[in-house]
């Protein structure tokens, strides 16, 4: 597909598609720079402290929090992912 022949219902001029793609790109950065920041260790272990000394109740899939502590070291990689 050729994207450049590909023309936006909001913009009627290539300067104004070329504004709204960098508009986009800039978005993209925030969000994985806060995704990025959202998932560092230092968050996820902050987070994990506070609903362990909540006593967090079972999700969605009924899982404790002793159950889920044994999963997550087992699959944690895939889950951050």
């Amino acid at each position: 597909m050729n994207l450049n022949s590909h023309r936006s219902p909001c913009c009627d001029s290539d300067e104004q598609r070329s504004a709204v793609n960098n508009t986009s790109n800039e978005y993209n950065q925030t969000d994985r720079g806060l995704m990025a920041r959202v998932l560092s260790n230092h968050n996820i272990g902050a987070a994990w402290q506070h609903v362990k000394r909540n006593k967090g109740a079972a999700g969605i899939d009924n899982m404790s929090i002793e159950e889920f502590n044994h999963f997550a070291k087992l699959h944690w990689l895939g889950i951050k992912q």
